[in-house]
């Protein structure tokens, strides 16, 4: 290929330049860095995607010249494989020496194979289409994160995973190309110098969820190590691009300021007992380091997540490293191709730009000949006007000559005179010559006469031609103003007849106006609102009518509903007649302040628009509920009001300062089909609730935020209430009090934070609540985080629950059977798991904590154990609690499996054990890590019967010989000790091991 510059012999680049505009600086600069692009290529077909070594001895003696960053492998323990990243520094001498003696192997990351995250891909990265279950090929806890073509997926909602089979089960089927990357827990990925066995993650969130605004750097009070992703608003936040953090003053530092409101959510990693990084941990610049060699490598887009890992193995995770730097290589050798072909392109781009210098040149010599031509016609023109010139002077010339012939002339008659009077003085002549003289004489003056007269008649003539001409001049130029006259009066008629067409026109469209305004305001169809255009103000947006527009929904101000005080009567108009034409009620944002309940009938859709605050006038002492359905008190069962929906990111402010009495934001009574999603519920009062279903069916709750207006300790203060229409004291608004109990509720992704009790129910009636669902909440409470009295066929998953700081804590999640007098009914199909509870105990709990500060405490019923039956508690964790991590007591049919439970912190009591099952039967323990004590059969039930196999305990496993009736203890590991071997025809206790 051949490109030349500007400053070359060839004076066609400019053109070149000229017509290829910037892809000519492109082309030639790849050009000119083809040497560079194809050293990558050699490189990675030399090296691979990474250099790998046995030992860190092996990295500093090889030449850093030849990589940037490389991999040593550790296998000196089976049982704990680990490998170490490195990126090599020209400028810092902090890491190992290099060979040359020049800068440093800079440590990266470590990486173990006992517990933590990993990156893993599918099947290389691109689905086969069709899929809706994936088989992971590397053993692991959970997944917490999972991204399809880098959407976040949400779990329980997008995706599910089973740690018994190693399955990804997807809500929607994969499509061709797809890539799915999960991060699996479990599996290599913890902080340099952490202990294994100590090490975990921690969900952050600042002041509460809502940024001051103008912070740049904020504290987490907190001794993390790492953090391993943050979210600012729900978006994912890029290290080093979006935000620094500081693992010694335990700080965050944004690249751009929190606005105020913003929500900034962090998962920190630490040690357990010290939560405070080790000697030797990453440094932030290392950090940086790593961030700038995984920005190169990003770059170059290479699969470097098909290298990672697979440390268990080094015979698998070569064979994956050489097939990641193989793939590299055809990439970079595809780059060095499609470097060529963009060479050729430029060739014949290049070839097609001279071919049109060379037309233009071409034109350019066309030009020039006609200009010649035009040159020489004019030469000619010049000398027409020469010889017209000549002409003009000849017949000047012969003028001239005519007047020397008329001079000529009168000379000859002088001379003709002379000879007369010559002839008179002629001394011969006779007295007739005399007399003949005297005679021409005579004729001579008469002749003088003559002349006279004929040159007075000849100047008379002058005068009248010129008198002629001058009156012949006057009439040309009458005859040229008669004719411009004439033309006026031709231009004045198509003037005024312009003048009659524009009247016409004119008075068209007044009477097209008139028209169109009487069509604006006519309600016939494809009138009025159907003749007006709207579009949006945003990017994309098409066009559409006001009457589309009014089809789709309801502008409040269009009913006088408008930000003020005691606009309850405006806000009830605007809801009803929205409700009543099938539209959505749009409320903008705004303060709207209500003296009175907004009542909510059956079809209503109400957005309340970000900045929408509807608050509470706290004036009216007996305003108790802002918000609820509308109903005459006399329609029960599910049937009062169905079909309500609010939604769309407003506020609801009970404006209360913890009055004395109760004032509830939202409440809802014998519907169906009730759905509150993303709104702030905020300041609601005493034993007031931020939402309440009563005797609902199908009603939910989603990604909901209750604040609470102080720190609440009471236990029938719950943020979110699920209750049954027993009487007027759990719902005092309207009845029938028929003990209609909720079916098909839940609440999820929703925060809690300020009262006694997150989401749950106080009171009990003769039915219980069914197929209730609580997943992914995050619940700071007081009392209880999870409250169930007298609920069936429960699935409570993937929440949060943690001591909100005052009063006394019973339980992250409390389950007891239903205790009214006119029930029979117990609780069962109770499903816990993927919980994570965490310090549910103050800092100084030395007394007997009693029946108080548990994990999670389950109680049935002491005359008939099978009231509360069939639990299923799996792959919770629960740690820092002051009583047990798991208790529970008279309960039939318990599978306990994969929950790892921490040791009680109390120091003022004795005996306190990770789980405290008592009284129960049919209980199956199996494959937990407890990090105390545990007794299998405590209580006094004599006919327990219990399986207790392959579990981890940190403390001493005993069994109750008198009340462990029936079952078996076999394959446990206890630290301290395990209970004496016994083989019977009803029990076994065998194979168990202590040290």
């Amino acid at each position: 290929m051949s490109i030349r510059t500007l400053g070359s012999s060839c004076n066609q680049a400019g053109e070149v330049a000229k017509r290829l505009g910037p892809a000519y600086d492109t082309v030639k600069k790849v050009a000119d860095n083809l040497d560079a692009v194809t050293l990558v290529s050699d490189m990675l077909q030399k090296y691979g995607v990474l250099l790998c070594f046995d030992s860190a001895s092996s990295l500093s003696a090889i030449d850093p010249t030849l990589a940037k960053y490389a991999r040593v492998y550790d296998t000196s323990d089976p049982l704990n494989l680990f490998y170490k990243d490195y990126v090599y520094q020209a400028d810092t001498t902090d890491g190992l020496l290099a060979s040359n003696g020049v800068g440093s192997w800079v440590e990266m990351d470590s990486i173990n194979s006992v517990f933590g995250s990993m990156a893993w891909v599918y099947n290389d990265g691109s689905a086969a289409g069709g899929e809706t279950t994936l088989t992971l090929d590397i053993e692991t806890l959970s997944i917490t994160d999972l991204y399809i073509n880098g959407s976040y997926q949400a779990y329980g909602l997008n995706f599910t995973f089973n740690p018994a089979t190693q399955v990804v089960t997807l809500s929607q089927e994969l499509k061709e190309g797809d890539m799915v990357v999960a991060k699996l827990s479990g599996v290599p990925a913890l902080a340099p110098g952490s202990s294994v066995d100590n090490f975990h993650f921690m969900n952050f969130v600042y002041n509460e969820g809502i940024a001051n605004g103008g912070e740049t750097v904020i504290s987490t009070g907190i001794p993390f190590m790492n953090i391993t992703s943050l979210y600012r608003n729900g978006l994912r936040q890029l290290y080093g691009t979006d935000f620094t953090y500081s693992a010694t003053s335990y700080t965050i530092t944004f690249a751009t300021a929190l606005a105020r409101g913003d929500a900034v959510q962090a998962t920190l990693g630490g040690n357990l007992d010290t939560l405070s990084e080790a000697t030797g941990a990453m440094a932030s610049k290392t950090v940086t380091y790593y961030q700038k060699a995984k920005d190169l490598i990003d770059n170059f887009g290479l699969a470097v997540s098909q290298a990672q890992g697979y440390a268990n193995n080094s015979s698998s995770s070569a064979e994956a490293s050489a097939a990641s730097a193989q793939s590299a290589s055809e990439s970079a050798a595809s780059a060095v191709q499609t470097v060529a072909g963009a060479a050729a392109h430029a060739d014949a781009a290049a070839d097609s730009a001279t071919a049109a210098a060379l037309s233009e040149v071409n034109a350019s010599s066309s030009a020039q000949q006609a200009q010649n031509s035009a040159s020489t016609a004019a030469d000619k023109a010049s000398a027409a006007s020469t010889s017209a010139s000549s002409a003009s002077t000849s017949a000047s010339t012969a003028s001239s000559k005519a007047t020397a012939a008329a001079t000529s002339a009168t000379a000859a008659a002088a001379s003709e005179a002379q000879a007369a009077a010559d002839a008179t003085n002629s001394t011969t002549a006779a007295s007739t010559a005399t007399a003949q003289a005297d005679l021409a004489l005579t004729r001579a003056n008469a002749a003088a006469n003559s002349q006279s007269v004929a040159s007075s008649a000849a100047t008379t003539a002058t005068q009248q031609a010129a008198a002629a001409s001058t009156s012949a001049s006057g009439a040309a130029t009458s005859a040229t103003n008669a004719k411009t006259s004439e033309t006026n009066a031709k231009t004045s008629e198509t003037n005024a007849k312009t003048s009659e067409t524009n009247a016409a026109s004119s008075a068209a469209t007044a009477a097209t106006a008139a028209a169109s305004y009487a069509n604006l305001q006519s309600s016939d169809t494809g009138k009025g609102d159907a003749l007006l255009a709207v579009l949006a103000p945003y990017t994309g947006a098409v066009a559409i009518t006001q009457d589309v527009k009014n089809q789709q929904s309801v502008y409040a101000p269009e009913f006088g509903l408008l930000p003020g005080t005691n606009v309850q009567t405006a806000f009830n108009t605007a809801v009803q007649a929205a409700a009543a034409a099938g539209k959505e009620l749009v409320v903008p944002a705004g303060v709207y302040t209500i003296g009175g309940g907004i009542q909510l009938v059956s079809g209503t859709r109400l957005r309340l628009e970000p900045g929408c605050i509807i608050r509470r006038d706290t004036s009216n002492t007996d305003f108790r509920v802002m918000i609820l359905n509308k109903s005459d008190g006399t329609v029960g069962g599910y049937d009062a009001n169905s079909n309500i929906m609010i939604y769309g990111g407003g506020t609801i402010d009970g404006n209360s300062a913890m009055s004395t009495t109760g004032v509830g934001l939202m409440a809802f009574s014998h519907c169906t089909n009730i759905l509150i999603q993303d709104l702030d519920l905020i300041n609601a009062g005493s034993t007031g609730h931020a939402l309440e279903f009563n005797a609902c069916k199908n009603a939910f709750g989603y990604n909901l935020r209750a604040v609470g207006a102080g720190s609440n300790t009471v236990a029938n203060n719950e943020a979110f209430q699920i209750d049954a229409a027993i009487n007027n004291v759990t719902f005092p608004w309207f009845g029938p009090y028929d003990n209609t109990a909720c079916d098909h509720v839940g609440f999820i992704n929703c925060y809690a934070s300020g009262y006694g009790v997150g989401i749950g129910t106080n009171s009990d009636g003769s039915n219980n609540h069914k197929n209730v669902i609580l997943r992914d909440n995050r619940l700071f409470t007081n009392v209880v985080g999870i409250n169930m009295m007298g609920w069936d066929n429960v699935n409570v998953e993937n929440n949060e629950i943690k001591w909100g700081g005052s009063g006394t804590m019973i339980a992250g999640i409390q389950a007891t059977f239903n205790t009214s007098s006119g029930s029979t009914l117990g609780s069962s199909n109770l499903n816990m798991k993927n919980n994570y509870i965490h310090d549910i105990v103050p800092a100084d709990l030395t007394v007997d904590p009693g029946s108080t500060w548990y994990g999670i405490r389950i109680v049935g019923s002491s005359s008939n154990v099978a009231l509360v039956r069939d639990l299923i508690l799996h792959h919770n964790h629960i740690e820092n609690t002051g009583n047990a991590a798991i208790a529970g007591q008279y309960l039939t049919n318990v599978l306990l499996n994969g929950n790892r439970l921490g040791s009680p912190k109390c120091t003022g009591a004795t005996g306190l054990e990770s789980l405290d099952i008592k009284d129960s039967t049919r209980v199956q323990t199996i494959t937990n890590r407890m990090e105390g004590s545990v007794t299998v059969g405590k209580g006094t039930l004599t006919t327990q019967l219990h399986l207790f196999k392959d579990n981890w305990v940190g403390g001493t496993l005993a069994a109750s010989t008198t009340y462990f009736a029936k079952g078996s203890i076999t394959g446990n590991h206890a630290v301290t000790a395990v209970p004496a071997t016994v083989s019977e025809t009803a029990r076994i206790i065998a194979n168990n091991t202590v040290g």
